[in-house]
């Protein structure tokens, strides 16, 4: 796993998110969370530990 000095996003594997990065963010800049509509197609650019650490590096959420 490589991982930001900070530890608040790691780049994915083979497009999968590693265990305790559950958050996606997708080319489009869109991130997905777990249960939602397109989170099991969605092929990860960045995988983040949260929701706000995302948003924090300009990443919205997906509206489904």
């Amino acid at each position: 796993m490589i991982a930001n000095a900070e530890q608040r996003w790691c780049a994915p594997v083979g497009g999968a998110c590693p265990e305790g990065y559950p958050i996606k963010v997708a080319k489009s800049g869109i991130y997905h969370v777990p249960g939602g509509r397109s989170y099991v197609r969605t092929m990860a650019e960045r995988c983040y530990v949260n929701a706000e650490d995302a948003e924090a590096d300009g990443y919205r959420r997906a509206k489904v």
